[in-house]
């Protein structure tokens, strides 16, 4: 729903590319929440560190920046 929303004609969205590449990780799997840390940190040229290996995994398949703790 929220990828429909943000492509309508007359929407304007702030940092449109974090929550675009955030929707690409949920719909891989990721959860919104930890999609939506990784790609703000990784927007910033900032490594997200975590202690969850799936979503490591899951950001390598993205091409995003995240390291195991």
């Amino acid at each position: 729903m929220l990828d429909t929303l943000i492509h309508l004609e007359g929407v304007v969205v702030e940092g449109y590319q974090i929550l675009y590449k955030c929707l690409q990780g949920y719909a891989e799997g990721m959860d919104f929440a930890d999609a939506l840390h990784l790609h703000s940190a990784n927007h910033e040229e900032i490594v997200l560190y975590t202690f969850d290996k799936k979503l490591v995994k899951l950001a390598s398949r993205l091409n995003a920046s995240a390291q195991l703790l």
